[in-house]
């Protein structure tokens, strides 16, 4: 890993969220500007095809089977559908005011979307247009997150310094930690006991232990408004890394155990 730039896509408006499908050779990146969604070649980093989706598209999620595409239109209170052959848009869902966060359970039959400024977390079948049921999780949910056994449904609670979890069957919350200002992003580890948030307002690091209940804030250094957090896949200690808003860099946490 030496982290090395090695290409660049161009294209009108600005690149927000990006999803990849499992091979690594696709790549799906929501233009907030232009309300669009571009398919990239992840070899020849050329466009292939772009649809416009809705308002301000964000987050992008794929079905576990890969056959769809999920969009949340930040400013369209909808989250897009496209079947991914086709490029073409199959469904619009109803949410509340400036969805965001999405996560879809590993049968495909579920869908979670954070309507964040109506402070909700909404459940959508598929194939339906309305939703199912919803809850309140928090003031401003903003980031979703299944654990791998979906046992739980992580959400970072923008408004209070917490990544809450609940039940994703009956919505009753299981636990709490305390994150720096501002939780943005999350991150899960593989084996989903390491749980990382952004912390926007603080440039701080929080990593969860979901095993052992226990939380940690780490400070970066030289950031600045740290909005995007990833966790290396694999087994072994979890390596970090995060974005950094204001200075536009990419920052590599390895977190050194506490000492007894």
């Amino acid at each position: 890993e030496t982290l090395e730039h090695v290409g660049t896509v161009e294209f009108e408006g600005n690149a927000v969220e990006i999803a990849f499908r499992r091979d690594s050779r696709t790549a799906y990146v929501s233009n907030f500007r232009e309300h669009a969604i571009h398919e990239i070649d992840t070899e020849t980093y050329a466009v292939r095809r772009t649809v416009e989706v809705g308002g301000h598209p964000k987050v992008i999620h794929l079905s576990p089977s890969e056959r769809r595409i999920y969009v949340a239109n930040w400013a369209s209170e909808q989250v897009t559908e496209l079947d991914a052959e086709t490029f073409t848009i199959t469904r619009r869902m109803r949410t509340g005011e400036h969805p965001r966060g999405m996560a879809i359970t590993g049968d495909g039959q579920r869908i979670y979307v954070a309507a964040m400024y109506s402070h909700l977390i909404q459940v959508f079948d598929r194939g339906a247009t309305t939703e199912r049921t919803r809850f309140h999780p928090c003031d401003y949910p903003r980031h979703l997150l299944l654990a791998p056994d979906e046992s739980r449904l992580y959400a970072s609670c923008s408004c209070c310094r917490q990544v809450r979890w609940f039940d994703p069957r009956t919505y009753q919350m299981q636990g709490i930690a305390q994150t720096g200002e501002n939780p943005r992003s999350i991150a899960l580890s593989s084996d989903g006991r390491w749980l990382a948030a952004a912390d926007f307002d603080d440039s701080t690091i929080t990593l969860i232990d979901t095993q052992e209940n226990t939380h940690r804030v780490f400070p970066v250094p030289g950031a600045n408004q740290i909005v995007g957090v990833a966790i290396r896949p694999g087994e072994g200690p979890p390596r970090i890394y995060a974005t950094s808003w204001m200075t536009g860099e990419l920052y590599v946490i390895e977190p050194v155990p506490e000492t007894e």
